[in-house]
């Protein structure tokens, strides 16, 4: 038992390190004008974001980065709840929802603009993915900050959900081969009562015809045409 909780402990302890790693990535030092200017262009993408998903209007993009970043950031938004983005206390063009978090370079040399959305449900990181030579959108997403508990608690459900519909399909294909030993074995059936009946009547020629040999021996005669034998008992 102590193994069997010991080992769930360990895929535990897998799962969540793999939900909670993320790639390496070096810092990117620039002066603050153009930390200003990167941080404004991920903020106006979240309000055009946040204001697609409230009144459902269009964004004059309609390439796939700008696309996924919809899918990416409507899937999200539920479990980030009530986000106020037009609170602007310290009068900057900033939302106060809003925090700078990070401009990072990645493997590609890319920079990776990240800013945090405070929300009553969850904070959330959107990054914005950009070459640095012609600020070009190379991929904007957003991701949920979740507890350690909530992620314990979904790789459970996922575990069980796994678990339960391998469960399901083993014992659906179980019923599926009884119940096809049970049509085959029906059929057959029939066809071992016939064996065994012309089995019967094969043994019964064969004996009566030893007992019209050994009748007409104890005769002395040489043919057996003039017995019959009409039945046979056996002695139980």
């Amino acid at each position: 038992m102590r193994k069997i909780i010991f080992s769930i402990f360990l895929l535990f302890a897998f799962i969540l390190s793999g939900c909670s790693s993320s790639t390496t990535s070096d810092e990117v030092k620039l002066d603050d004008t153009k930390k200003a200017s990167y941080y404004q262009m991920a903020v106006q993408y979240v309000e055009k974001l946040e204001n697609h998903y409230q009144t459902n209007t269009s964004i004059k993009d309609d390439s796939s980065v700008i696309q996924n970043a919809i899918e990416s950031y409507n899937h999200a938004r539920s479990d980030i709840g009530r986000m106020d983005l037009k609170t602007d206390k310290d009068q900057n063009g900033i939302p106060d929802a809003i925090h700078f978090t990070s401009i990072t370079k990645n493997k590609d040399n890319d920079y990776v603009i990240t800013i945090t959305m405070k929300g009553s449900k969850h904070n959330a990181d959107e990054m914005l993915t950009i070459n640095p030579d012609d600020n070009a959108i190379l991929g904007l997403s957003t991701t949920v900050d979740y507890s350690r508990s909530e992620l314990m608690g979904q790789a459970a459900k996922n575990m069980v959900i796994g678990m339960g519909t391998t469960f399901t399909i083993l014992l659906f294909l179980w019923f599926v081969v009884w119940l096809m030993g049970k049509i085959i074995g029906k059929q057959e059936v029939p066809a071992t009562v016939s064996e065994q009946t012309n089995e019967n009547e094969m043994d019964d020629l064969q004996l009566v015809a030893v007992i019209t040999a050994a009748i007409a021996a104890s005769r002395e005669e040489t043919s057996t045409d003039g017995f019959i034998v009409r039945s046979i008992h056996r002695k139980q």
